[in-house]
């Protein structure tokens, strides 16, 4: 017999899965408006269209990122996560 908490574990995993999937991934040439490497957040601001960015650092870029200069221009590979939330009863 399966327990609840390996039925949970299991959800979890397949959910992460899709999760990883149905993430988006784009680049794009940005002025870095601002950065905070404690926090791990960021604010750039696209070159081609206005268009503001703000959001979480990934670990493994922290390294790549923490000398960056503000007011640079860079070329950006962000991900676009959709971060949903459910009531677990």
């Amino acid at each position: 017999m399966v327990s609840s908490a390996e039925r949970l574990d299991k959800a979890f995993t397949i959910v992460d899965k899709i999760d990883i999937e149905m993430s988006e991934s784009i680049e794009i040439n940005a002025n870095l408006i601002g950065l905070n490497i404690r926090t791990k957040r960021y604010e750039i601001e696209s070159l081609d269209t206005d268009e503001s960015f703000s959001g979480r650092v990934s670990d493994e870029a922290i390294p790549k990122i923490q000398n960056a200069t503000i007011n640079n221009r860079y070329k950006v590979n962000i991900k676009k996560v959709v971060e949903t939330k459910g009531d677990c009863n």
